[in-house]
């Protein structure tokens, strides 16, 4: 992977972890604990998958690729506890999964046009 794509990456990460936190501090200050939560979730959902990122970078003998799957079976767990909370009613709980699966379709849309790869994993020529 270039150095300039990881470079991106990094920054894309650091960023969006910044926004979510200053937006979690903004919506506590208000008084909007439930929002602020929400802020947070996605946060997190940043932070999971900036850790992801480094350890691809770091370990994995195609990065890219190690990434791009993670960024689909990671989802998948969640996709799960969705579809349990939706069968028990549990609409609070299916509604924090469904934060955090909005968010890693972001991430994953983000990622696909950074690393110039295709929604079905090829890669341009440039994205090596």
């Amino acid at each position: 992977m270039q150095t300039g794509k990881i470079s991106a990456i990094n920054q894309y990460f650091d960023a969006n972890i910044h926004m979510e936190k200053a937006s979690e501090a903004s919506l506590l200050s208000d008084q909007r604990q439930d929002e602020a939560v929400f802020s947070r979730i996605r946060g997190n959902v940043y932070g999971i998958f900036s850790s992801v990122f480094h350890t691809a970078v770091t370990q994995a003998d195609d990065p890219c690729r190690f990434f791009l799957e993670k960024l689909e079976t990671i989802p998948a767990n969640w996709q799960k506890a969705l579809h349990q909370a939706d069968s028990c009613g549990d609409w609070k709980t299916a509604h924090l999964e469904r934060i955090k699966l909005e968010t890693a379709k972001k991430i994953l849309n983000d990622m696909q046009s950074i690393l110039e790869v295709s929604h079905d994993g090829t890669r341009s020529n440039s994205a090596v």
